[in-house]
């Protein structure tokens, strides 16, 4: 199913959708292009009056909903949104704001918003993590777009609202230096998105500030984590930060695997995967994204975008929530065979 409508309980699925009246329907039964039923619909772009008429009155013959009396926002979405705890956290607030604030909306996968050229919206939020595709849609189809944790193109009414990655990682740092770690490292995955490009930028610099030694261990999606246990005895590092929410478990295994006892032997600040890092032994300390107030900044945004309000208008940074649990303490100066 590439796109699911959502109107207050009553969820559509394209076909269905489309037996309605659309801009597709209004098109055909005039011998029009979709592009100009668009335009007379939506008032924006040149239409002659006699066309502009034939159109507004075939709609209403029709029974379609003029565009003021429509309010219906795309969500777009990637094709995996659903795998991910992140992705559905988020997807679900964004439609509960959506309702509240009285909007319609399209869930419509990244690869298929050409569809989006015959349906009448008001504009787009976006759950794609990479700024180019939303400046993209933003381009393409001429409409504002609101994007989360990525990057933001004002000149095209593309804005977003990201969650504030560099204070959580200069939070976990602190954390570990107030503990008297000074040889900490992070694990970043294979990904060039605005979320682990901040991360990573965030976590070299403010490291080097406390002058504390620091140690990157890349990896990719699918290995597991028993390489990473020799590099840390090998650098003698005494706390990891490590913000993947999917792969707190397999981490936890291996590590206990290899030997070591947490947070005795390493002291480990996890981002939230909620209903889990809690749940784990021993518990995660993390920080967690509050997807509610981002799904709320980013409804009220591309409402202020819609009114024209633009001046002061900027992208919207959201704190992250902390979690003190049961897995940082003070390192036990214990030094590593082969260091």
């Amino acid at each position: 199913m590439e796109m699911i409508i959502y109107q207050q309980k009553e969820t559509l699925c394209l076909e269905e959708f489309m037996k309605k009246a659309t801009v597709r329907t209004i098109a055909s039964a005039l011998n029009l292009g979709t592009a100009t039923v668009f335009r007379a619909l939506s008032g924006r772009g040149p239409v002659q009056d006699e066309t502009r008429s034939a159109v507004l009155e075939e709609a209403r013959r029709q029974g379609y909903l003029p565009v003021t009396q429509v309010k219906r926002v795309a969500v777009v979405v990637s094709r995996a949104f659903c795998t991910g705890v992140y992705d559905r956290k988020l997807l679900d607030s964004v439609l509960k704001e959506l309702t509240l604030a009285g909007y319609e909306s399209l869930i419509v996968t990244e690869t298929d918003t050409g569809i989006l050229r015959h349906i009448m919206f008001d504009g787009i939020l976006s759950l794609c993590y990479y700024g180019k595709n939303n400046r993209e849609l933003a381009e393409k189809l001429k409409c504002p777009v609101v994007g989360f944790n990525a990057y933001s193109n004002h000149g095209l009414k593309c804005y977003t609202v990201n969650s504030d990655e560099s204070g959580a990682i200069r939070s976990a740092i602190s954390c570990f230096a107030r503990k008297g770690h000074s040889r900490i490292a992070a694990v970043h995955m294979s990904q060039r998105d605005f979320s682990h490009t901040t991360r990573k930028r965030t976590f070299l610099e403010f490291a080097e500030k406390l002058h504390l030694k620091t140690f990157f261990y890349p990896r990719d999606f699918d290995q597991n984590f028993s390489d990473l246990a020799y590099n840390i005895r090998k650098d003698r590092v005494t706390a990891l930060l490590f913000y993947y929410e999917d792969q707190q478990i397999p981490l936890l295994r291996d590590l206990q695997n290899a030997g070591f006892r947490i947070p005795e032997d390493l002291s480990v600040i996890c981002w939230e995967a909620p209903g889990i890092s809690r749940v784990l032994l021993p518990s995660l300390t993390s920080y967690g994204q509050n997807f509610s107030a981002m799904a709320k900044r980013g409804v009220r945004l591309l409402q202020q975008i819609l009114k024209g309000d633009t001046k002061t208008l900027e992208d919207q940074q959201v704190p992250y929530s902390f979690y003190s649990r049961h897995s940082v303490a003070p390192p036990s100066g214990k030094v590593w065979r082969g260091a």
